[in-house]
C-alpha cells in the first residue's frame, strides 16, 4: 500500500509556519517534525497554491510560478534537494541519465544496491587506524630453544562474536567465553609443547563470527546468532590474539602470526591483522604476514606447510594447487601438510604425498548446526615438525579437558 497524500490541512499548516518563522529549519522544530518531512509537506502546499498565488483549479497543481519584475518574467520552480549521498553498506551499482538533443544530461539517476566495501580500500582504512597504535613491549627471548623444531598452533573456525545457549545447544558461548578459551588453551599447548625455534600462530579462518554489524554471512545472508556489539567482539578478539602471540614468545625465538580469510570474514580479518602487524611492527621475533592471498604455505626444511580455510576448494584440488604454485618448494621437501577448517569436525588423509587434515573447530555449536543435528568437538592442538623427520608429537586440549 502507498503513502497516502499529504491533507490539506497538514499543507496549510507547514505554509503557515514558513511564513511565521521565514525558515525551513525553524518551521520545521516548532511543528516538531523533520526537515526532510516539513520540506514535503511545504512543496505539497505550494503546488496546491497555499502560498501566496491564486486557488488552483480541480485536479491542477502548481509545477513553476513566473511573476512580472519590470520588462522581465521570472520564473520560479522548486529547489534542488539535498545534495546525494550513498546510504551506509550501499554501493553505487549504475547510473541512469536523461539527455537533450545536443546529447547534454539533463537529469540523472543514481542506483544503489547493498554490497561490501572494496577489500582494498578497506584495508587502507584499517591501516590508517592503527598506524599510531603503540608497539608491543618487547619480551626477552627464551634462553634455550631447539634449532631443528617447529610448532605450529594452528586455530580453525573460533567463531569468536557468536552465541549459544546451553538449554537450546548443550554448551554455552559468546565473546567472553571464546576470548577466555582461546588464552586458555593457547597457554595450555605452549607449555606442553617443546621450545622450538620456531613458531606459527596460524588463524585458518572465521576467527570472528560476523563480519560486521548486520550478523549475517557475506555471500548467503545467512541471518547469525551474535553477541552484543561488534565493536566489542572485535576489540576483545584482538586482544586475546596479542596475548596468544606474547604466550608463544614465551617459549618460542621467533613467532609467525599468519591469519586467513573465512566464509564469515572475509573482510574483518583483515582488522585482527592490520592490528597484530601494527602491535608488533617494533619487534624483531614476530613476522605477521600481510597477506590478502586465502592460501598460506610455508616451507621449514625439508617440511612443507600449507593452510586455506576449506570453503573454496576441495582437498584433493588444494594439493594439486600446492604441486603446481609452489613446485620449487614441493621438489625439495619430503613431509607435506595442508590444514583446512570450515566443517567444524576432524578429517584427514594422504593426498598425492601430501597429509591433508581438516581441524575441529574452537567454538562451540549454534543452535542452527544443532538443529541441523551437525556434530563436533571443540579443539585446538599443538603440532611440531622436526626439520629432516617431520611431524614428531602434538598436543590436544579440548573442552573436555577442563
Amino acid at each position: 500500500m502507498g503513502t497516502p497524500p499529504i491533507s490539506d490541512d497538514l499543507a496549510r499548516q507547514a505554509a503557515d509556519a514558513f511564513r511565521e518563522y521565514g525558515d525551513k529549519s525553524a518551521a520545521a522544530r516548532a511543528l516538531g517534525l523533520t526537515r526532510n518531512c516539513f520540506r514535503g509537506r511545504l512543496e505539497t502546499a505550494a503546488r496546491r497554491g497555499m502560498l501566496g498565488t491564486k486557488p488552483v483549479l480541480p485536479g491542477f497543481e502548481i509545477k513553476s510560478i513566473a511573476t512580472k519584475e519590470g520588462d522581465s518574467w521570472v520564473k520560479q520552480t522548486r529547489e534542488a534537494g539535498e545534495e546525494f549521498a550513498v546510504p551506509d553498506g550501499h554501493i553505487v551499482k549504475g547510473v541512469s541519465a536523461l539527455l537533450d538533443a545536443d546529447g547534454r544530461t539533463v537529469q540523472q539517476w543514481v542506483k544503489t544496491r547493498e554490497g561490501e566495501l572494496d577489500p582494498l580500500v578497506l584495508a587502507e582504512r584499517i591501516k590508517e587506524i592503527f598506524k599510531d597504535m603503540d608497539p608491543a613491549a618487547i619480551i626477552a627471548a627464551p634462553a634455550y630453544v631447539d634449532e631443528d623444531l617447529l610448532t605450529i598452533y594452528p586455530i580453525a573456525d573460533a567463531h569468536i562474536g557468536m552465541y549459544a545457549s546451553r538449554k537450546e545447544t548443550g554448551e554455552a558461548y559468546d565473546t567472553d567465553i571464546a576470548v577466555s578459551r582461546l588464552r586458555d588453551w593457547i597457554g595450555r599447548l605452549v607449555a606442553s609443547s617443546p621450545a622450538s625455534k620456531e613458531a606459527v600462530i596460524l588463524d585458518v579462518g572465521d576467527m570472528l563470527h560476523a563480519d560486521d554489524e548486520r550478523a549475517e554471512t557475506p555471500r548467503s545472508k545467512h541471518k547469525l546468532d551474535v553477541d552484543g556489539r561488534y565493536f566489542r567482539t572485535l576489540e576483545m578478539t584482538i586482544a586475546a590474539m596479542a596475548d596468544s602471540v606474547e604466550l608463544a614468545l614465551a617459549k618460542h625465538s621467533h613467532v609467525h602470526v599468519v591469519i586467513i580469510a573465512g566464509n564469515h570474514n572475509p573482510h574483518s580479518f583483515m582488522a585482527i591483522l592490520f592490528a597484530i602487524a601494527e602491535r608488533y611492527r617494533d619487534n624483531p621475533r614476530v613476522t605477521v604476514r600481510k597477506d590478502p592471498r586465502e592460501f598460506w604455505s610455508y616451507r621449514f626444511g625439508e617440511c612443507l606447510l600449507a593452510a586455506h580455510h576449506g570453503d573454496k576448494a576441495k582437498a584433493e584440488r588444494l594439493v594439486m594447487f600446492l604441486a603446481d604454485e609452489y613446485a620449487e618448494d614441493w621438489g625439495q621437501t619430503k613431509h607435506r601438510y595442508i590444514w583446512t577448517g570450515h566443517l567444524h569436525h576432524h578429517r584427514s588423509a594422504d593426498i598425492g604425498g601430501v597429509r591433508w587434515e581438516q581441524l575441529r573447530a574452537m567454538t562451540a555449536r549454534d543452535a542452527y548446526a544443532y538443529t541441523h543435528a551437525y556434530s563436533s568437538r571443540a579443539q585446538l592442538q599443538a603440532i611440531t615438525l622436526h626439520r629432516k623427520a617431520g611431524e614428531i608429537q602434538r598436543q590436544a586440549v579440548s573442552s573436555y579437558s577442563v
